[in-house]
């Protein structure tokens, strides 16, 4: 990807492919696939690639009829062949008639191999409040459904009248399986034990990690705190590996050296912490690990 300064605008052009065959899949003032002629792209932002040779973004419009309620969107594709997976103001996947995509993306977009994507949505229209406007959806270019709204009874082990809200953040890897967060709310649910971790199969995870849970390889009455915000500065791979940072409490446990970062291949093991010994100095967790295919 590189950006170009003229005069009076700036390009943004996005290439894909080795480095001696690079195929140009973006430009800006390019044709907005999926829109009324005239309508072109601004701007590509979130931009992800998969192994297949294509790209997924949130991307930005001007054109005839676009406003502020209709002005970004999500495509993915290979070059010369992108599809428009949503548009805001447009009709949301796998709700009644009437309920559209107020923001689509509400941030990043996931993609694999199969082109299978992932992305969290606010919707507007009949029937729709503050209390279950945030949907996280998967699929692919052929169409999303929701896995997850806003409101929706947790699991039951969770408890009784506990609803969901989903994390602003979703992996997806080549398995088909999925990452993301959710916060609880209800009976017994407190700042201590709203946030929690799902992993598993696309449309089907499971919890593996939840605010208060104890921390593996750390003295007892060592929590783990913040384990929502652990999918958005994560890493997955195609086998399942997950590293991540998330904050301990406990005995002992200081701001210098709250901050611990994770790997589980099969199950949660600490990996680092700030401030944790080196070879000659304190070292902290960086803020987005890689995790290697």
């Amino acid at each position: 990807m590189n950006d170009y300064l003229g005069p009076d605008h700036q390009w943004r052009v996005v290439w894909i492919g080795p480095p001696d065959e690079l195929e140009l899949v973006f430009i800006t003032g390019m044709q907005a696939p999926g829109c009324a002629p005239g309508v072109v792209f601004t701007n590509a932002t979130f931009i992800v690639h998969n192994d297949a040779g294509e790209i997924g973004f949130k991307g930005t419009l001007l054109g005839p009829g676009v406003t502020s309620a209709n002005y970004y969107g999500h495509w993915q594709g290979p070059p010369g062949a992108l599809r428009k997976v949503a548009r805001s103001s447009e009709p949301a996947a796998d709700m009644p008639a009437g309920v559209t995509y107020k923001q689509v993306p509400a941030g990043g977009v996931a993609f694999n191999a199969a082109g299978q994507t992932g992305e969290i949505a606010y919707i507007q229209g009949s029937g729709v409040a503050p209390s279950n406007d945030v949907v996280r959806y998967v699929g692919n270019s052929d169409g999303l459904y929701a896995v997850l709204r806003e409101g929706q009874p947790a699991p039951l082990e969770v408890g009784p009248d506990v609803t969901v809200l989903p994390g602003s953040s979703v992996l997806i890897n080549d398995r088909g399986e999925e990452l993301g967060s959710v916060q609880y709310a209800g009976p017994g649910i407190t700042d201590a034990n709203k946030w929690a971790v799902y992993f598993g199969p696309i449309g089907a995870p499971r919890q593996v990690m939840r605010d208060g849970d104890p921390a593996p390889g750390f003295p007892d009455g060592t929590t783990l705190v913040l384990a929502g915000g652990l999918p958005a500065l994560a890493a997955l791979n195609r086998v399942g590996d997950i590293v991540g940072i998330t904050e301990i409490a406990g005995p002992g446990v200081t701001d210098e050296d709250k901050l611990v970062l994770w790997m589980r291949p099969h199950a949660l093991r600490r990996w680092n912490r700030c401030c944790a010994p080196a070879t000659s100095s304190a070292v902290a967790p960086c803020m987005r690990p890689t995790v290697w295919n």
